[in-house]
């Protein structure tokens, strides 16, 4: 079983197709298929799984209608926030000012750590194909 921290863990506690939906096991496992190709160097089923599942879920739900129901939403967000501050693409690390930040977004500092937005694009390029 993985382990996460107590906010990972409890962040969403369900997620509700629509009753309209039409996403089947099979959309799933394409999904699962494509994004384990795209990221060997990542390893996303020993210690990235975290990165592996927020992939995954994002494409998910960005390609149905969907409702979520949220446990502790707001005490799990100013945890969330104490720890990271998160924006488009990029992570700013606790006691990191914005500004170092943006300064990574308009490419005038390296890229630190990667992220899966960045790959999510890719993802959903190829698994619509």
């Amino acid at each position: 079983m993985p382990v996460a921290s107590a906010w990972d863990a409890n962040m969403l506690s369900t997620l509700v197709s629509h009753s309209d939906s039409t996403f089947s096991a099979e959309e799933a496992t394409v999904i699962a298929i494509v994004t384990s190709n795209a990221t060997d160097e990542y390893m996303p089923l020993t210690h990235q799984c975290y990165w592996y599942a927020q992939i995954i879920f994002n494409t998910i739900i960005e390609m149905q209608m969907y409702c979520t129901k949220w446990e502790k939403w707001l005490e799990d967000i100013e945890v969330m926030k104490k720890n990271f501050t998160y924006t488009d693409s990029w992570i700013v690390e606790e006691g990191e000012a914005i500004e170092n930040c943006q300064k990574r977004k308009t490419g005038k500092v390296e890229e630190r750590k990667f992220l899966p937005s960045t790959s999510h694009n890719y993802l959903m390029q190829v698994a619509r194909t």
